[in-house]
């Protein structure tokens, strides 16, 4: 069981969701309609708060919350089950990907632990901000170049 302080969820998670769903959109060469995707944000970072809270063995959590974005694509953005599956593919592992590179850099850059990032709200929010800088990075730059998945519905 894992709780995320109050600022975490402001200012963490809800701007990390709003890139999943962003990034997902665009892959897939759909409209980005962004009132839809922000409430669509608000709701997966609260369904995400709750499903941590939840006393899981460890990664159960995140399979769940895997599977509530897999949801929120198909009935909030009306993808079916491979769009939403691909799109859910595509963003969660280029956001782990960076998540685990970056991290990685600033812990050793700046001498912490993850236990320590862990124990401080403040920290753990902000430390998390510079891979969302990039992930935001690389979905303007797909969405510039046109990047995108050519799938058969």
């Amino acid at each position: 069981m894992d709780r995320m302080p109050l600022i975490t969820l402001l200012l963490y998670s809800i701007p990390e969701e709003l890139l999943i769903f962003t990034f997902g959109l665009i892959i897939l060469g759909q409209k980005v309609h962004f009132p839809r995707v922000l409430g669509t944000s608000v709701l997966a970072a609260v369904g995400t708060y709750f499903i941590r809270l939840l006393p899981l063995p460890f990664g159960f959590n995140a399979i769940i919350s895997v599977a509530l974005i897999i949801v929120l694509f198909m009935v909030l953005f009306k993808m079916n089950f491979k769009q939403a599956f691909l799109a859910t593919l595509l963003c969660t592992s280029t956001l782990l990907a960076l998540e685990n590179s970056v991290t990685l850099l600033l812990e050793m850059q700046l001498g912490l632990s993850i236990e320590k990032i862990w124990q401080e709200p403040l920290l753990r929010t902000l430390i998390g901000w510079p891979n969302l800088f990039i992930f935001a990075f690389v979905t303007w730059f797909i969405y510039k170049k046109r990047i995108r998945l050519n799938i058969v519905k």
